[in-house]
């Protein structure tokens, strides 16, 4: 029961810290992420396929993705799922390739994007804190029901707390990784 509370309690900081990572790289800064078309998918041959299938997506630099598709058919279905999408960029066709070309960011840009970044660290730190505030609860409704003693709660609890500790961490070289390369862009 401790074992699995201990378990739990780890699995659902880690999801936050992963999703929080996930969410930040989304985030450019330094270089255009070809992560940034994951959810583009075109219906061809019957059914809708995810874009990395139907083309190879790379950076070519730091503003431009360049998107070259096996079918050439099926180059402006591709691009108006693209437009979809609303990114801030030019785009440009020729033959079987898109180009995305993305703009510079200014300095305010950069400023304003690291408010925001720091905006999704403290809420996901509030998340993890959350965490350890239910399951102290927990550990204290199974000391109030006799199921553990005092010394084994403080002990279970020491450990939660060394458990948000060592996430809130992981949150925060997230952060300042990212913050990094926002300045140094």
């Amino acid at each position: 029961m401790i074992q699995n509370l201990k378990i739990e309690v780890k699995k659902n900081m880690n999801q936050i810290v992963r999703s929080f990572e996930k969410r930040i790289n989304k985030i450019r800064s330094e270089k255009i992420d070809p992560n940034i078309l994951e959810k583009v998918s075109v219906f061809c041959y019957g059914s809708q396929t995810p874009l990395n299938r139907i083309s190879l997506i790379s950076s070519k630099n730091s503003r431009t993705l360049s998107i070259t598709v096996f079918d050439r058919s099926l180059i402006k279905i591709v691009k108006e799922e693209i437009l979809k999408l609303r990114l801030d960029c030019q785009i440009f066709l020729s033959e079987n390739v898109i180009k995305l070309v993305f703009p510079l960011i200014t300095e305010e840009r950069r400023k304003n994007l690291i408010k925001i970044v720091q905006k999704m660290a403290e809420t996901e730190k509030i998340s993890i804190r959350k965490i350890r505030k239910v399951t102290k609860d927990k550990i204290k409704t199974l000391i109030k029901s006799k199921k553990i003693d005092e010394d084994n709660g403080r002990v279970i609890y020491m450990e939660i707390q060394d458990y948000t500790d060592t996430f809130i961490k992981k949150i925060d070289v997230i952060l300042k990784e990212k913050e990094r390369s926002l300045l140094h862009f």
